[in-house]
């Protein structure tokens, strides 16, 4: 392989990290792979502008992978790696190992610690972590803002529904 050089990224990157990050969202199934690229753009540029650097894999002037990550503020020596994404074409032919060997050898703080999230069905990204020893330490879950809470509805034996948000009907005709 020819040799792949790294550099950090700046707001003039914004168009090509927003098109590479579109596509890791399309290739995850991710719900934000809908938006447009000026949606990308926008939150790419937003990310630089704050807390998170991004470092951009590159070989013969062609960006071939990007990393995004930020300290972790309460945990002294952490970073959180939002994303680190390789180009298909480049991908089974180290570039993501050579992404995580510049990280952290060049980039982070020696014995920095990483936290990253993984989508629970990218059994790819989960195996490629797994071999660089990263290890499960939780299980993140969310809920859509459109689904019912659970446990909002009761049905008392009568068929009748009862509420527990407060006051409802069939509460009160139950002795307590």
């Amino acid at each position: 392989m020819t040799e792949l050089a790294w550099r950090y990224a700046t707001l003039d990157d914004v168009p090509v990290l927003a098109r590479l990050n579109k596509e890791l969202t399309e290739d995850e199934g991710h719900r934000n792979r809908l938006q447009t690229i000026e949606w990308f753009a926008q939150r790419m540029a937003g990310f630089l502008q704050s807390e998170y650097t991004a470092v951009v894999l590159e070989k013969e002037g062609e960006a071939v992978a990007y990393a995004l990550f930020r300290p972790v503020g309460d945990r002294e020596n952490t970073v959180y790696l939002r994303q680190l994404y390789v180009v298909c074409r480049w991908r089974r032919q180290g570039v993501g190992r050579e992404m995580m060997r510049v990280l952290r050898d060049e980039v982070w703080a020696p014995g920095t610690t990483v936290t990253v999230e993984v989508m629970s069905h990218n059994e790819p990204a989960r195996a490629f972590y797994a071999a660089l020893g990263f290890v499960e330490t939780y299980v993140g879950m969310e809920a859509a803002s459109q689904q019912a809470k659970p446990c909002a509805t009761r049905v008392d034996v009568q068929g009748r529904a009862l509420s527990l948000d407060g006051p409802a009907s069939g509460l009160a005709d139950r002795e307590a």
